[in-house]
């Protein structure tokens, strides 16, 4: 998966799906987009209402949008590698920063669980068919 699709289907297919699995691509991909457009939104707010302006307008707004998509990636991100996405809570926890940032770069432990199929497998099936023949 890379970039554009992660965007895509985080933010439109998939904004409120808690219970199925999101594959390690996915959501570093999402990650990677969302600090970009993080950092795209303080130049603005930067231009639009000066450095010396502590409160970005535009960055509030943005990351209120992708609040609610960044809980739910995260959560089917910790599915993918048998957790429960409630783990993500140790994150308001300073020190539980670390597991869940441990278990979000782990690879998926089954092919199947209960929150689904493996979405790597789903993903290289769509890599072969777009092979040449």
């Amino acid at each position: 998966m890379k970039l554009k699709q992660a965007m895509i289907t985080v933010l439109k297919d998939k904004y409120f799906d808690f219970k199925t699995r999101a594959s390690r691509s996915e959501y570093w991909w999402f990650i990677v987009g969302c600090g970009i457009i993080g950092f795209v939104a303080g130049i603005i707010d930067a231009i639009a209402f000066g450095i010396e302006n502590p409160i970005g307008y535009t960055a509030i707004i943005i990351q209120l949008a992708i609040l609610i998509p960044s809980i739910a990636v995260t959560s089917r991100r910790l599915q993918d590698r048998g957790r429960s996405g409630w783990n993500q809570l140790w994150m308001l926890t300073i020190i539980g920063i670390i597991p869940v940032i441990y278990w979000t770069l782990m690879p998926a432990k089954e092919k199947n669980n209960k929150w689904g199929i493996n979405p790597r497998i789903a993903e290289l099936k769509e890599e072969q068919s777009n092979l040449p023949k």
